[in-house]
């Protein structure tokens, strides 16, 4: 919807008939040479959005590799491996698990819930920015 081009990385090919405006590239998201077939080393961004953290840390780490000034964005979806997951380095972190985890305790516990506490949570931005 943004005029960008999006390539998605799938681990096996989807059942039935792909949308024919849907760049697919069928292979292990982890793999430099599949995120390579898939531009990712050219690309503006790698988005690593998979259920598995481990999985996303890979990505991350895959698409370093490549090389290049390509930025990353991983997903976390279990607080306890969002340490781990900053490891890899991305230069943005997304954990929605953890925001709701912490939009429910500051709810119960009567706390305020403002704009820039929900975004802080929901980018969990392990980089400083310049």
């Amino acid at each position: 919807k943004r005029g960008q081009p999006v390539t998605r990385l799938l681990r096996q090919s989807p059942e039935g008939e792909a949308p024919k405006d849907v760049d697919i590239v069928v292979g292990d998201p982890g793999s430099s040479e599949v995120l390579r077939q898939a531009g990712a080393d050219k690309a503006t961004a790698v988005l690593a959005m998979l259920d598995d953290d481990a999985e996303n840390a890979f990505v991350v780490l895959a698409t370093r590799e490549l090389g290049g000034s390509v930025r990353t964005v991983a997903a976390v979806n279990d607080a306890a491996h969002l340490g781990r997951v900053r490891l890899a380095q991305p230069d943005l972190v997304i954990a929605p698990q953890v925001l709701g985890g912490e939009l429910a305790a500051r709810l119960m516990c009567g706390e305020e819930v403002t704009l820039d506490l929900v975004m802080q949570q929901v980018f969990q931005n392990p980089k400083p920015q310049p």
